[in-house]
């Protein structure tokens, strides 16, 4: 071969292409939750696989968040230390599509009902909302319910409410986590305890 080959720089040209970071794979992901779905609700039982954080999201699945009334039914940590209700913690943020994100009460702030059954537990929130929790040593797995509130399937007969439930042990990437589609939510739909800070990416 002629070393003048060996001289010449190498050019690799690359057109059209988009380079970017991997987003963070989801521990569990549920079927779309709607009107049609036995009991309005799923059950989940994750393993955290070692985590030391928890990030709850529940998506709009990309046609729109109208009417995404959304609760995480009887949420509790289990492993060796025994069962800790989430509601027995502070998160480390929260924000939610519409209203706020509640313990023990809607995004509207009523009682939780699912399907028609009172939920005395859990977290009540609105598409698409993130929850982030620290997890405390000695729990390994997270157990829960995901059903749509009635303040969402109350209105239109239901025919536009559709969320699914999603668990992360880091953080999910922007916008719709189980689409990829890109979803905003204002600033101030972030509820942050006192004492903590949060940064928003």
């Amino acid at each position: 071969m002629n070393p003048f080959f060996w001289s010449l720089p190498i050019l690799f040209l690359v057109t059209g292409a988009t380079i970017a970071a991997e987003k963070a794979k989801p521990l569990y992901i549920s079927p779309i939750v709607t009107a049609g779905t036995p009991g309005h609700a799923v059950s989940m039982d994750v393993d955290l696989k070692g985590a030391r954080s928890l990030f709850l999201v529940v998506d709009e699945t990309g046609d729109g968040y109208g009417c995404d009334w959304a609760d995480w039914i009887e949420p509790r940590l289990v492993g060796p230390k025994g069962t800790l209700k989430l509601t027995d913690l502070k998160w480390k943020a929260a924000f939610a599509g519409w209203g706020s994100v509640k313990m023990n009460r809607s995004a509207g702030g009523q009682p939780m009902v699912v399907n028609g059954k009172p939920v005395a537990n859990g977290i009540g929130t609105h598409a698409p909302s993130t929850i982030i929790y620290e997890v405390p040593e000695g729990y390994n797995r997270f157990v829960a319910g995901g059903g749509l509130d009635k303040g969402g399937v109350g209105q239109q007969g239901g025919k536009t409410s559709s969320v699914r439930f999603l668990v992360f042990n880091e953080k999910p990437g922007a916008g719709n986590s189980a689409t990829g589609e890109e979803t905003e939510v204002p600033v101030e739909r972030f509820v942050v305890p006192e004492d903590l800070e949060v940064t928003v990416w």
